[in-house]
């Protein structure tokens, strides 16, 4: 009896497999060898910008805190992810990124299967998994303590489950790909688009009973509501409020869409990238005049957003325009650490950046999209999944790593192109010449605008150097840092922020002289913007030119009236100099400015009760009522303020009172063994009992 033949299906099958499998094990040579690499640079052992983040967020979970507090601001997987590998392998670095490196690999190998299935063809998949193995920014990214190796990991998955399903929708699969997609969205809040894309896909397929397609898009609802329903429930009854995975849509559409806004991040606070939720919250509820919540603070954002692009409707198109134009080129945009950075140390990231980028990937997709029409039925998933993710980045701004969900959407039909493109040009150059011309113009005309020089590539140099001296003063090694910013300024001399930075770092270090230059440049280059100014009138205090530093605040708060701290540095400047009532109207300004502090509120109510002469109209009165308010929150152990509440009693002539205070404050510093303390108390304690209250 002759043997049954094989099936061509199941060879074709196993060998997409193994060209997966191929495909993976490539990816993560590459990684590791990019890995290696980059172990002998300062940028490895760095948790540079939102790294940081995720990493002490991490520690808090692996330590024990799985709930957190309040409602989550970023995105939770990630951090989540890294607390478990903390739990179960540590947090070596070497072992994070490798793990990272096999979910990269992974992403590669899945990616292979998916595109095999979706155009039919083993070869475009092998092809389309190589273009994410060899693709310098996946290689970037997968190397990065960031979500990005997340993102692209659950796309893949989510892709290969979808391919699965497109002769039949199984509803175990729908549900599988539920779960993935909302995986996805708890590392990346706008794949939520993608989501609906996925539904509509399933629900819109004529070729399957509608009952099927219900059960299939149900399943696939299910599946994200098993993963985003617990997060919703943690932050209704952690932080207070209904958010369906994290609380900053208001904060990213005003970053993106403000007056100014060029489609890239830029810092609500001029300098503060790295204060983004605590600047949020602290100028919303300063514009409001009242503690708010998340999801007011969200609203606050979100309503500036849309009132911005109502008043200027025609700047807002240009803005539109700017983002689809970074959206297309070829420069992979910095956020915190820049890819031509890494490359510096990396011959992998170097070689493949060179060869494989956005610029080479984007035309020879629209050639695979044209090769591949005639299969537009099995394939406009891809085309919904790719408008649907890319629409939100022209909705908020453009990064390196918001971007890069985008390449498992194109490569597939980059892959077609590279396969496929040949045979096809080949007939339309016998068949329909003029259609071929119009091919050929699209495509080259993409390449062309996708390659212009749009981007600063030096600048992100710098910006990398930037964040990495912040990192390396984090890790208290502030002479690493001082080098890393005598680089980026070097690169760039106009960089304020760096200069400004430096300067802080050099008054540390004791180099007055050096930082005030410093202080110099950046408020050179930086003029209209209050903290320069402000950050030179410290410098100028700590070297005990007091003159010019009331002279580099009082620009400060000329530019910002606002600004509580420029005054109250303003006000201990004046004092220095004996300028009493100055420095009273810049105390009680940076006191009615910010109310909360019991320092600016002893200093202020200490400086109104012990000023010479006789009290102006109501600064008894104020003096008395900062006073206690200053015990108030430093509580009936805080020595200094007892002492200062004991001054302003005295000033407001109730000296039974001020002794009684003066005792307890006096006790206290006795309790401490605090010898110079308990003089100072000893001395004022004596001037109270004799009737007399006290001056400076």
């Amino acid at each position: 009896m002759s043997a049954t033949p094989p099936d061509p299906a199941d060879a074709a099958s196993r060998l997409s497999l193994w060209g997966a499998l191929a495909v993976a094990l490539m990816a993560f040579l590459l990684r590791v060898t990019h890995l290696r690499s980059l172990e002998q640079s300062p940028l490895f052992d760095a948790f540079i910008g939102d790294a940081w983040r995720y990493h002490t967020w991490a520690q808090e979970i692996a330590a024990g805190d799985w709930l957190g507090s309040g409602v989550f601001y970023q995105a939770p997987l990630y951090p989540y992810f890294l607390a478990t590998l903390y739990t179960t392998v540590g947090d070596d670095l070497w072992t994070i990124r490798l793990v990272q490196a096999l979910l990269g690999a992974a992403a590669c190998g899945l990616l292979a299967l998916a595109a095999a299935r979706f155009f039919r063809s083993r070869w475009i998949g092998i092809v389309a998994g190589g273009i994410l193995a060899l693709y310098a920014p996946a290689i970037f990214h997968d190397a990065l303590v960031q979500k990005s190796v997340l993102d692209t990991f659950l796309l893949c998955l989510l892709l290969y489950l979808c391919s699965r399903t497109l002769d039949r929708p199984r509803v175990g699969l729908c549900l599988a790909a539920g779960l993935a997609l909302g995986a996805m969205v708890l590392s990346r809040e706008n794949a939520l688009l993608i989501g609906v894309a996925l539904v509509a896909w399933l629900l819109l397929r004529p070729s399957q009973p509608l009952r099927r397609r219900a059960a299939a898009a149900g399943a696939v609802a299910l599946g994200a509501a098993l993963l985003l329903g617990p997060v919703a429930l943690r932050n209704a009854w952690v932080g207070g409020e209904f958010h369906l995975t994290s609380s900053q849509f208001g904060h990213n559409l005003y970053i993106g869409n403000h007056p100014g806004a060029d489609g890239t991040y830029q810092p609500l606070v001029w300098g503060r990238g790295d204060s983004e939720w605590a600047d949020g919250r602290a100028l919303a509820e300063k514009a409001l005049g009242r503690t708010l919540g998340p999801a007011e603070i969200s609203a606050y954002w979100t309503d500036r957003s849309l009132d911005t692009i109502r008043d200027h409707p025609l700047d807002w198109l240009g803005l539109l325009a700017r983002k689809f134009t970074l959206l297309w080129n070829a420069t992979e945009i910095i956020d915190t650490e820049d890819q031509y950075t890494h490359a510096r140390y990396s011959p992998i990231l170097a070689a493949t950046g060179a060869i494989l980028h956005f610029g080479v990937l984007a035309p020879l997709a629209l050639l695979g999209v044209i090769v591949s029409w005639p299969r537009r039925r099995d394939l406009w998933l891809l085309y919904a999944m790719f408008g649907a993710y890319a629409a939100t980045l022209m909705l908020f701004f453009v990064l390196a790593r918001y971007r890069l969900p985008l390449v498992p959407l194109l490569a597939p039909f980059a892959a077609a192109a590279l396969a496929s493109g040949p045979g096809w040009i080949r007939g339309e150059f016998r068949t329909r010449p003029r259609k071929l011309a119009v091919v050929t113009v699209a495509v080259i005309g993409l390449a062309l605008f996708a390659n212009g020089p749009h981007i600063d590539r030096v600048g992100m140099q710098a910006t990398n150097l930037y964040n990495l001296a912040v990192a390396q003063r984090r890790a208290g090694d502030p002479r690493a840092a001082i080098e890393s910013l005598e680089r980026a300024v070097a690169i760039v001399p106009v960089y304020a922020e760096a200069h400004l930075a430096l300067a802080n770092l050099l008054r540390g270090e004791g180099d007055f002289e050096a930082a005030l230059a410093q202080h110099a440049l950046a408020v050179r280059f930086a003029p209209h913007v209050a903290a320069t100014h402000h950050a030179a009138g410290l410098a100028f205090s700590e070297s005990a030119r007091f003159r010019e530093a009331n002279e580099a605040f009082d620009r400060a708060v000329a530019l910002d009236p606002a600004f509580s701290e420029a005054h109250y540095y303003n006000a201990l400047a004046r004092l220095r100099r004996a300028r009493n009532d100055e420095a009273r109207a810049s105390m009680v300004q940076a006191i009615a400015l910010e109310p909360g502090l019991r320092e600016r509120l002893r200093y202020g109510a200490w400086l109104l009760a012990t000023a010479p002469g006789p009290s102006a109209p109501g600064d008894a009165a104020r003096a008395l009522h900062l006073a206690q308010w200053a015990v108030r929150i430093g509580g009936v152990d805080d020595a200094e303020s007892l002492s200062t509440l004991s001054a302003a009693f005295a000033r407001n002539g109730r000296f039974d009172p001020a002794v009684s205070a003066a005792k307890r404050a006096l006790a206290l510093a006795r309790a401490g063994v605090q010898p110079i303390e308990v003089a100072v108390m000893q001395n004022r304690l004596r001037i109270l009992e004799a009737g007399q209250r006290l001056e400076r």
